[in-house]
């Protein structure tokens, strides 16, 4: 299986503090279910967030998957991606060394 890094950010109107809804912080709890469930089937690696300013945070995680087009189509089912307040961008990724 290879590995994709993804690079995930919050949309614009969220970068600030305060800005959240209640829906808003709905998805994003749907969201780590999400991940737990990668988790669950092996596909995950790992996740962080990198708090730098709030227009700047972003996350970073890296995925299993077979191919490129398997690995988008994780990424398009993140719920938070999937309902418009988080944007990704996604590379093949390769570690160099593993513990």
């Amino acid at each position: 299986m290879k590995e994709y890094i993804y690079v995930i950010k919050l949309v614009n109107r969220l970068t600030e503090e305060g800005a959240r809804t209640k829906e808003d912080e709905s998805i994003i709890s749907e969201h780590f279910e999400y991940l737990s469930s990668l988790k669950d089937m092996n596909k995950f690696v790992v996740a962080d967030r990198k708090q730098i300013e709030d227009s700047k945070t972003m996350g970073i995680e890296i995925i299993k998957a077979n191919d490129e087009l398997t690995s988008e189509n994780i990424m398009l089912n993140y719920p938070a991606v999937e309902k418009g307040i988080m944007t990704f961008e996604f590379y093949l990724f390769h570690t160099a060394v593993k513990q």
